[in-house]
């Protein structure tokens, strides 16, 4: 007896492979694959859903849950049957069987590990029909914000980026010549400790820019960082991940005026001021460099050349503030002071140059001509305001001119053609200095004084002039008299 429930057992689990199987070749129904990420040592649930019919016999029911050829779980007679089940998946994985009769097949996968990446099938078979759903597990957690740091060494610089997570990254360094080691060691969570490193040897200033990216959670890091050659026989760490970075500054500058880019740092008793390197940045590009007890220029942009300086008496007492004079449109946006020496890097402080001009009181203006009526606004600012007219339809037009200070001039009309009295309200705002201005003024149809205006008019007209002539000559008499 007992061998002929052995077979039986035998040829009952064959059958459930082959209806995965059939179920593999498309005979079932399949949706849309479901994209789900979790991090090693994490928990996730793989989603199962299927309908449910009135005349569905549950003692039939079968679901049974694959990673490729792999078995990764399996119901049927009610109770779950994993002899078949892999061993990557033992103490790992369980279904809800209170909400099968509902529907749900779906299955917790719990310790998560990197070999359980990868596409799971649901096969759900039932005396009803046939179902099947996919679901791509991918074993991913997003890296921490990598710290990149630059070593003088005697005779070489060395940059690194090191970081965790999982799975391995694409590390990415653009740099004229030098050699790239990048290692990866797994820690106790299940995660990679990346450890990328670029050594150089430079005879000249460069800017040595890294990437780090993470498709399967879209993730990218983009540094850039300029090296001046070695300064010094000593040894110089700048980390940018692990700096407290302080609150953006913000300012305000018209355009041809100066400006103050505030920059202070602490200084220390041991501080060895032939080994202070300070960079300002816009961006990627190099706004002033300081290194070897002088202003280091070959690097800096042609927008500021003849533009900035440091207070070199200051340096002594903390201050690499820059002073930028002669500001241009293009001079807007985020700059970053960086301030290394020989006993470690400095918070990195930005600041954001906001290029405006506050807009003079706007002049208005209304002129009635022979078919229309033109209101207009005008006034001096920068950047370009937003204009915003309220009236009933009517034609806009708004200029701009660069004047010699780089400033706007801006003209701003809409004409009309009224039937009816209206209130015309215009506003213009400037975001940038919070500011805005808001005007209302009652219009009145066209008074009808043109030629081209009704016979009614010309009529008035003729009128006015039979009796105004004799009124005149008789004047004329009385004066004579």
């Amino acid at each position: 007896m007992q061998c002929i429930l052995s077979i039986y057992k035998f040829f009952f689990l064959q059958f459930i492979e082959i209806i995965s199987a059939v179920f593999g070749k498309g005979s079932s129904q399949e949706v849309p694959v479901e994209k789900i990420v979790a991090a090693p040592g994490s928990d996730a649930l793989l989603r199962c859903l299927f309908p449910v019919k009135p005349n569905m016999d549950f003692e039939s029911l079968i679901v049974n849950w694959r990673h490729g050829d792999t078995v990764v779980h399996s119901f049927y007679r009610r109770s779950d049957q994993l002899e078949k089940q892999s061993e990557v998946y033992n103490g790992r994985t369980s279904l809800f069987h209170d909400q099968l009769p509902a529907g749900n097949a779906s299955l917790m996968l719990k310790d998560i590990q990197p070999e359980h990446n990868g596409e799971y099938k649901c096969y759900v078979t039932c005396n009803s029909g046939l179902y099947a759903k996919k679901v791509h597990l991918l074993v991913a957690a997003p890296y921490d914000e990598p710290e990149i740091a630059v070593e003088y060494l005697c005779e070489k610089i060395v940059i690194s980026l090191s970081s965790h997570s999982f799975p391995q990254p694409v590390v990415t360094w653009f740099v004229s010549v030098g050699y790239e080691n990048t290692t990866l060691t797994p820690d106790s969570r299940g995660r990679y400790r990346l450890q990328s490193n670029m050594t150089l040897n430079l005879n000249s200033t460069e800017t040595v820019r890294v990437e780090m990216s993470l498709d399967a959670v879209s993730q990218k890091f983009s540094w850039a960082v300029t090296l001046h050659p070695h300064p010094a026989h000593s040894a110089l760490l700048w980390s940018r991940g692990s700096s407290q970075e302080v609150p953006v500054e913000k300012i305000v500058a018209a355009p041809g005026s100066d400006a103050l880019l505030r920059c202070l740092f602490p200084v220390k008793p041991n501080m060895d001021f032939e080994m202070l390197v300070i960079n300002w940045q816009h961006g990627d590009t190099v706004v002033h460099s300081f290194y070897r007890r002088s202003d280091q220029l070959e690097k800096q942009s042609e927008v500021y050349n003849g533009r900035t300086s440091l207070f070199h008496d200051q340096l002594p007492a903390g201050n690499a503030s820059l002073m930028l004079t002669d500001i241009q449109p293009e001079h807007n946006g985020e700059y970053k002071c960086y301030v290394t020496c020989n006993n470690g890097p400095y918070d990195v402080q930005k600041v954001q140059l906001l290029v405006a001009a506050p807009y003079d009181e706007p002049e208005i203006a209304v002129e009635y001509l022979c078919e229309n009526i033109v209101v207009s606004l005008s006034s001096h600012g920068f950047p370009q305001p937003v204009v915003t007219w309220s009236a009933p339809l009517g034609y806009e037009n708004t200029t701009l001119v660069l004047d010699s200070r780089g400033f706007y001039r801006l003209q701003s009309n809409i004409t009309l053609n009224l039937n009816s009295t209206e209130t015309v309200r215009v506003e213009m705002s400037l975001d940038v200095v919070s500011q805005k201005f808001s005007r209302a003024v009652t219009l009145h149809p066209h008074p009808a004084c043109c030629e081209e205006q009704s016979p009614r008019c010309r009529i008035g007209f003729g009128i006015a002039i039979v009796v105004l002539i004799p009124a005149f000559l008789m004047l004329l008499l009385q004066r004579k008299q």
